[in-house]
């Protein structure tokens, strides 16, 4: 039972996992948005191939950012959440949102891929 989803919907740090400025990508309009609502929280840009997305700093890694992070969103290729959402749970963020393709739409290896994803969660309190 998820006690608190106070990390989901009103989170004081974001980690965009996937920011870019590359062009009509989901990680550019996700970056504008949050840009907007940077006075209300703390934003963090993770990217391990861009040193800064639209000014601002990145991380190589979530396990980077000094701080807590309440709430990760991962963009980036399904075939890389995995390792992603381990690094969240480890990390021990409030909460996560993943925008990405490549799960149970799929097919059968997306399936598997979507099931495992759960698995990594079921044993935490973070609301995904």
């Amino acid at each position: 039972m998820i006690k608190n989803l106070k990390h989901l919907f009103d989170p004081r740090s974001v980690a965009l996992i996937g920011a870019t400025d590359r062009p009509r990508s989901v990680g550019l309009g996700i970056v504008n948005n949050l840009l907007v609502g940077s006075k209300q929280r703390k934003i963090y840009f993770v990217n391990p191939y861009q040193k800064k997305v639209k000014g601002v700093s990145t991380y190589s890694s979530v396990l980077d950012i000094p701080e807590r992070v309440d709430l990760a969103i991962i963009a980036i290729p399904g075939r890389s959440v995995l390792g992603v959402a381990r690094q969240c749970v480890q990390k021990k963020v409030g909460a996560v949102i993943i925008i990405s393709s490549g799960f149970a739409e799929t097919g059968k290896a997306g399936k598997e891929r979507q099931k495992n994803l759960l698995e990594i969660f079921q044993s935490t309190q973070i609301p995904l």
